[in-house]
Protein backbone atom coordinates (compact mmCIF):
# COMPACT_ATOMS: atom_id res chain seq x y z
CA UNK A 1 0.00 0.00 0.00
CA UNK A 2 1.38 3.37 -1.00
CA UNK A 3 2.23 6.06 1.52
CA UNK A 4 -0.60 8.31 0.33
CA UNK A 5 -3.11 5.48 0.67
CA UNK A 6 -1.92 4.70 4.20
CA UNK A 7 -2.26 8.34 5.21
CA UNK A 8 -5.68 8.54 3.60
CA UNK A 9 -6.78 5.36 5.39
CA UNK A 10 -5.61 6.76 8.73
CA UNK A 11 -7.42 10.02 8.14
CA UNK A 12 -10.64 8.25 7.12
CA UNK A 13 -10.41 5.95 10.17
CA UNK A 14 -9.84 8.93 12.46
CA UNK A 15 -12.76 10.78 10.91
CA UNK A 16 -15.06 7.79 11.33
CA UNK A 17 -14.04 7.35 14.97
CA UNK A 18 -14.51 11.07 15.59
CA UNK A 19 -17.99 11.04 14.04
CA UNK A 20 -18.99 8.00 16.09
CA UNK A 21 -17.63 9.59 19.27
CA UNK A 22 -19.39 12.87 18.53
CA UNK A 23 -22.61 10.99 17.91
CA UNK A 24 -22.30 9.13 21.21
CA UNK A 25 -21.78 12.38 23.11
CA UNK A 26 -24.77 14.01 21.45
CA UNK A 27 -27.00 10.99 22.11
CA UNK A 28 -25.89 11.00 25.76
CA UNK A 29 -26.66 14.72 26.17
CA UNK A 30 -29.98 14.24 24.38
CA UNK A 31 -30.95 11.36 26.68
CA UNK A 32 -29.70 12.88 29.96
CA UNK A 33 -30.51 16.56 29.43
CA UNK A 34 -33.04 16.54 26.56
CA UNK A 35 -30.64 18.60 24.43
CA UNK A 36 -31.49 18.21 20.73
CA UNK A 37 -28.90 16.25 18.76
CA UNK A 38 -28.14 19.24 16.54
CA UNK A 39 -27.87 21.68 19.41
CA UNK A 40 -24.66 23.57 20.18
CA UNK A 41 -23.20 23.24 23.68
CA UNK A 42 -24.22 26.58 25.13
CA UNK A 43 -26.71 27.84 22.60
CA UNK A 44 -30.34 27.26 21.90
CA UNK A 45 -33.86 28.13 22.93
CA UNK A 46 -35.12 24.79 24.21
CA UNK A 47 -35.86 23.59 27.71
CA UNK A 48 -34.18 20.68 29.45
CA UNK A 49 -36.19 18.25 31.56
CA UNK A 50 -35.73 19.97 34.91
CA UNK A 51 -34.35 23.40 34.16
CA UNK A 52 -34.25 26.12 31.59
CA UNK A 53 -31.55 26.42 29.00
CA UNK A 54 -30.24 29.59 27.35
CA UNK A 55 -30.93 31.98 24.54
CA UNK A 56 -28.83 34.70 22.96
CA UNK A 57 -29.18 38.18 24.36
CA UNK A 58 -27.78 41.29 22.70
CA UNK A 59 -26.85 42.85 26.06
CA UNK A 60 -25.92 39.92 28.29
CA UNK A 61 -24.47 37.65 25.59
CA UNK A 62 -26.76 34.83 26.67
CA UNK A 63 -29.37 34.45 29.39
CA UNK A 64 -31.87 32.07 30.93
CA UNK A 65 -35.09 31.64 29.02
CA UNK A 66 -37.49 34.15 30.49
CA UNK A 67 -40.71 32.90 32.06
CA UNK A 68 -43.07 34.49 34.55
CA UNK A 69 -40.03 34.90 36.81
CA UNK A 70 -37.84 36.58 34.17
CA UNK A 71 -35.53 33.55 34.13
CA UNK A 72 -34.72 33.86 37.85
CA UNK A 73 -34.21 30.73 39.95
CA UNK A 74 -36.12 32.45 42.74
CA UNK A 75 -38.28 35.53 42.38
CA UNK A 76 -39.94 36.85 45.52
CA UNK A 77 -42.67 39.42 46.01
CA UNK A 78 -41.46 42.82 44.83
CA UNK A 79 -44.23 44.58 46.76
CA UNK A 80 -43.36 42.93 50.06
CA UNK A 81 -42.30 44.97 53.09
CA UNK A 82 -39.74 42.30 54.00
CA UNK A 83 -36.10 42.90 53.20
CA UNK A 84 -35.42 41.96 49.59
CA UNK A 85 -32.18 40.07 48.94
CA UNK A 86 -30.88 39.85 45.38
CA UNK A 87 -28.28 37.17 44.59
CA UNK A 88 -26.48 37.10 41.24
CA UNK A 89 -23.91 34.50 40.19
CA UNK A 90 -22.64 32.01 37.64
CA UNK A 91 -22.90 28.21 37.36
CA UNK A 92 -22.46 27.76 41.13
CA UNK A 93 -25.66 29.73 41.60
CA UNK A 94 -27.36 28.22 38.55
CA UNK A 95 -26.57 24.79 40.04
CA UNK A 96 -28.19 22.73 37.30
CA UNK A 97 -27.12 19.40 38.85
CA UNK A 98 -28.46 20.23 42.31
CA UNK A 99 -32.01 19.81 43.58
CA UNK A 100 -33.43 23.38 43.68
CA UNK A 101 -34.45 22.75 47.29
CA UNK A 102 -30.84 21.96 48.24
CA UNK A 103 -28.98 24.86 46.63
CA UNK A 104 -27.11 27.27 48.88
CA UNK A 105 -29.66 30.02 48.35
CA UNK A 106 -32.59 27.71 49.16
CA UNK A 107 -31.44 27.68 52.80
CA UNK A 108 -32.05 31.41 52.95
CA UNK A 109 -35.80 30.77 52.54
CA UNK A 110 -35.89 30.15 56.30
CA UNK A 111 -35.19 33.86 56.86
CA UNK A 112 -37.90 36.55 56.89
CA UNK A 113 -36.83 37.94 53.50
CA UNK A 114 -37.96 38.07 49.88
CA UNK A 115 -35.36 36.21 47.84
CA UNK A 116 -34.38 36.92 44.23
CA UNK A 117 -31.78 34.69 42.59
CA UNK A 118 -30.30 34.90 39.09
CA UNK A 119 -27.48 32.58 38.07
CA UNK A 120 -26.28 31.66 34.58
CA UNK A 121 -23.54 29.25 33.54
CA UNK A 122 -20.38 30.97 32.37
CA UNK A 123 -21.25 34.48 33.53
CA UNK A 124 -18.45 36.90 34.40
CA UNK A 125 -18.65 39.90 36.71
CA UNK A 126 -19.67 42.32 33.96
CA UNK A 127 -22.65 40.16 33.01
CA UNK A 128 -23.64 40.00 36.66
CA UNK A 129 -23.51 43.80 36.79
CA UNK A 130 -25.67 44.00 33.66
CA UNK A 131 -28.26 41.74 35.31
CA UNK A 132 -28.18 44.00 38.36
CA UNK A 133 -28.68 47.04 36.16
CA UNK A 134 -31.55 45.43 34.24
CA UNK A 135 -33.60 44.32 37.24
CA UNK A 136 -32.56 46.72 40.00
CA UNK A 137 -35.52 49.09 39.70
CA UNK A 138 -38.00 46.22 39.36
CA UNK A 139 -36.80 44.46 42.51
CA UNK A 140 -35.52 47.45 44.49
CA UNK A 141 -33.33 45.22 46.70
CA UNK A 142 -32.22 45.99 50.24
CA UNK A 143 -29.20 43.68 50.09
CA UNK A 144 -27.20 42.58 47.05
CA UNK A 145 -25.07 39.43 47.07
CA UNK A 146 -22.61 38.67 44.27
CA UNK A 147 -21.20 35.15 43.97
CA UNK A 148 -17.65 35.14 42.61
CA UNK A 149 -15.39 32.50 41.10
CA UNK A 150 -11.67 32.76 40.34
CA UNK A 151 -12.31 32.42 36.61
CA UNK A 152 -14.21 35.72 36.68
CA UNK A 153 -10.81 37.30 36.07
CA UNK A 154 -10.53 35.23 32.89
CA UNK A 155 -14.04 36.12 31.77
CA UNK A 156 -13.64 39.83 32.51
CA UNK A 157 -10.54 40.29 30.33
CA UNK A 158 -10.29 39.76 26.58
CA UNK A 159 -6.53 39.18 26.82
CA UNK A 160 -6.81 36.68 29.67
CA UNK A 161 -9.74 34.94 28.02
CA UNK A 162 -7.89 34.61 24.72
CA UNK A 163 -4.74 33.21 26.33
CA UNK A 164 -6.48 30.81 28.70
CA UNK A 165 -6.64 27.23 27.44
CA UNK A 166 -7.87 25.74 30.72
CA UNK A 167 -11.04 27.82 30.67
CA UNK A 168 -12.46 27.04 27.27
CA UNK A 169 -15.95 28.40 27.93
CA UNK A 170 -15.37 30.86 25.14
CA UNK A 171 -18.35 32.38 23.44
CA UNK A 172 -19.30 35.89 22.51
CA UNK A 173 -19.61 37.89 25.72
CA UNK A 174 -19.50 41.53 26.85
CA UNK A 175 -16.19 43.10 27.90
CA UNK A 176 -15.56 46.41 29.63
CA UNK A 177 -13.01 48.48 27.73
CA UNK A 178 -10.56 51.11 28.97
CA UNK A 179 -12.83 53.94 27.83
CA UNK A 180 -15.73 52.49 29.88
CA UNK A 181 -17.58 51.29 26.78
CA UNK A 182 -18.75 47.69 26.42
CA UNK A 183 -17.74 45.57 23.45
CA UNK A 184 -18.71 42.02 22.50
CA UNK A 185 -16.20 39.42 21.41
CA UNK A 186 -15.68 35.66 21.23
CA UNK A 187 -12.15 35.14 22.67
CA UNK A 188 -11.82 31.78 20.91
CA UNK A 189 -11.88 33.43 17.48
CA UNK A 190 -8.09 33.48 17.49
CA UNK A 191 -7.86 29.74 18.22
CA UNK A 192 -9.62 27.63 15.60
CA UNK A 193 -9.45 24.40 17.62
CA UNK A 194 -11.16 25.91 20.66
CA UNK A 195 -13.60 27.84 18.45
CA UNK A 196 -14.61 24.60 16.70
CA UNK A 197 -14.94 22.79 20.02
CA UNK A 198 -17.18 25.44 21.54
CA UNK A 199 -19.44 25.86 18.55
CA UNK A 200 -19.55 22.51 16.80
CA UNK A 201 -18.15 19.55 18.74
CA UNK A 202 -19.13 18.24 22.17
CA UNK A 203 -16.50 15.49 21.89
CA UNK A 204 -13.62 17.87 21.22
CA UNK A 205 -14.75 20.21 23.98
CA UNK A 206 -14.81 17.28 26.42
CA UNK A 207 -11.29 16.24 25.41
CA UNK A 208 -9.91 19.77 25.67
CA UNK A 209 -11.54 20.40 29.04
CA UNK A 210 -10.05 17.28 30.60
CA UNK A 211 -6.58 17.10 29.09
CA UNK A 212 -3.64 19.45 28.86
CA UNK A 213 -3.08 19.43 25.16
CA UNK A 214 -1.45 22.82 25.22
CA UNK A 215 2.06 23.35 26.56
CA UNK A 216 1.36 27.03 27.24
CA UNK A 217 -0.65 27.65 30.39
CA UNK A 218 -1.23 31.27 31.39
CA UNK A 219 -2.80 30.15 34.69
CA UNK A 220 0.43 28.40 35.74
CA UNK A 221 2.40 31.50 34.83
CA UNK A 222 0.16 33.63 37.02
CA UNK A 223 0.31 31.15 39.88
CA UNK A 224 4.12 31.29 39.80
CA UNK A 225 4.51 35.02 39.29
CA UNK A 226 1.57 36.06 41.43
CA UNK A 227 -0.57 39.20 41.18
CA UNK A 228 2.27 41.12 39.49
CA UNK A 229 1.73 39.18 36.26
CA UNK A 230 0.70 41.82 33.67
CA UNK A 231 -2.21 39.77 32.28
CA UNK A 232 -3.58 39.16 35.75
CA UNK A 233 -3.06 42.77 36.78
CA UNK A 234 -4.98 44.00 33.76
CA UNK A 235 -7.82 41.59 34.53
CA UNK A 236 -7.78 42.82 38.14
CA UNK A 237 -8.03 46.46 37.04
CA UNK A 238 -11.01 45.60 34.83
CA UNK A 239 -12.68 43.68 37.63
CA UNK A 240 -12.16 46.61 39.98
CA UNK A 241 -13.81 48.92 37.44
CA UNK A 242 -16.81 46.59 37.28
CA UNK A 243 -17.00 46.55 41.08
CA UNK A 244 -17.08 50.35 40.95
CA UNK A 245 -20.06 50.16 38.60
CA UNK A 246 -21.84 47.78 40.97
CA UNK A 247 -21.07 50.09 43.89
CA UNK A 248 -22.42 53.12 42.04
CA UNK A 249 -25.62 51.30 41.05
CA UNK A 250 -26.24 50.05 44.57
CA UNK A 251 -25.48 53.46 46.08
CA UNK A 252 -25.63 53.05 49.87
CA UNK A 253 -26.98 49.50 49.87
CA UNK A 254 -24.86 46.76 51.45
CA UNK A 255 -23.12 44.68 48.79
CA UNK A 256 -21.96 41.25 49.95
CA UNK A 257 -19.55 39.21 47.84
CA UNK A 258 -18.14 35.74 48.32
CA UNK A 259 -15.76 33.53 46.38
CA UNK A 260 -16.58 29.84 45.92
CA UNK A 261 -12.97 28.83 46.60
CA UNK A 262 -9.63 30.17 47.78
CA UNK A 263 -7.60 29.70 44.58
CA UNK A 264 -4.68 32.12 44.60
CA UNK A 265 -3.83 34.81 43.70
CA UNK A 266 -7.45 35.35 42.70
CA UNK A 267 -8.96 35.00 46.17
CA UNK A 268 -6.70 37.60 47.75
CA UNK A 269 -7.29 39.94 44.84
CA UNK A 270 -11.05 39.63 45.33
CA UNK A 271 -10.56 40.58 48.98
CA UNK A 272 -8.40 43.55 48.01
CA UNK A 273 -10.84 44.85 45.39
CA UNK A 274 -13.83 44.32 47.69
CA UNK A 275 -12.19 46.36 50.43
CA UNK A 276 -11.43 49.14 47.96
CA UNK A 277 -15.11 49.45 47.06
CA UNK A 278 -16.45 48.91 50.58
CA UNK A 279 -18.04 45.58 49.78
CA UNK A 280 -18.56 43.01 52.52
CA UNK A 281 -16.32 40.05 51.68
CA UNK A 282 -17.45 36.75 53.24
CA UNK A 283 -14.37 34.70 54.05
CA UNK A 284 -16.11 31.98 56.05
CA UNK A 285 -17.48 30.17 53.01
CA UNK A 286 -14.13 29.36 51.41
CA UNK A 287 -12.68 28.65 54.86
CA UNK A 288 -15.48 26.24 55.75
CA UNK A 289 -15.12 24.47 52.40
CA UNK A 290 -11.41 24.04 53.02
CA UNK A 291 -12.00 22.68 56.53
CA UNK A 292 -14.62 20.23 55.27
CA UNK A 293 -12.28 18.99 52.57
CA UNK A 294 -9.45 18.52 55.08
CA UNK A 295 -11.81 16.45 57.21
CA UNK A 296 -12.55 14.17 54.28
CA UNK A 297 -16.00 15.55 53.49
CA UNK A 298 -16.87 15.45 49.78
CA UNK A 299 -18.03 18.92 48.75
CA UNK A 300 -17.75 18.72 44.95
CA UNK A 301 -19.53 17.04 42.09
CA UNK A 302 -17.86 14.55 39.76
CA UNK A 303 -16.55 17.45 37.68
CA UNK A 304 -14.34 18.34 40.69
CA UNK A 305 -15.25 21.98 40.23
CA UNK A 306 -18.81 22.70 41.34
CA UNK A 307 -20.29 22.07 44.77
CA UNK A 308 -22.38 19.04 45.50
CA UNK A 309 -25.33 19.22 47.91
CA UNK A 310 -23.01 19.19 50.92
CA UNK A 311 -21.03 22.10 49.51
CA UNK A 312 -24.22 24.06 48.94
CA UNK A 313 -25.36 23.28 52.47
CA UNK A 314 -22.13 24.64 53.93
CA UNK A 315 -22.35 27.83 51.86
CA UNK A 316 -26.01 28.35 52.67
CA UNK A 317 -25.46 28.02 56.40
CA UNK A 318 -22.55 30.48 56.35
CA UNK A 319 -24.61 33.09 54.48
CA UNK A 320 -27.54 32.63 56.86
CA UNK A 321 -25.25 33.02 59.85
CA UNK A 322 -23.84 36.26 58.51
CA UNK A 323 -27.20 37.76 57.53
CA UNK A 324 -28.66 37.00 60.95
CA UNK A 325 -25.78 38.69 62.74
CA UNK A 326 -25.33 41.65 60.39
CA UNK A 327 -28.97 42.50 59.71
CA UNK A 328 -30.73 41.07 62.77
CA UNK A 329 -32.87 38.76 60.61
Amino acid sequence: MGKIKKISLCLVSFLICFIIGEGCFRIYHCHKYSIPLKEGLLYGSHTRKNHQFYVFDKTLGWKNIENENYGFQAFGDTSSTKKKVLIIGDSFTRAVQIDPNKTYYSYLSTLPIELFVYGVDGYGTLQEYLVLEKYFDLINPDIVIIQLCWNDFVENSIEFGTKSHLNINKIKRPYLMDDATITYKDPSRDNLIIFFANHYSKLLRFVLSRTRLFSYNIEQEIQLKGPEHPVFQKASDITSSIFAMISQRCSNLPVIVFAVGDTQPYYQEFKKISKKHNFIFLENIAGSMKNAKEQGVAIKLHDMAHWNEQGHKIAGREIISFLKKAFML
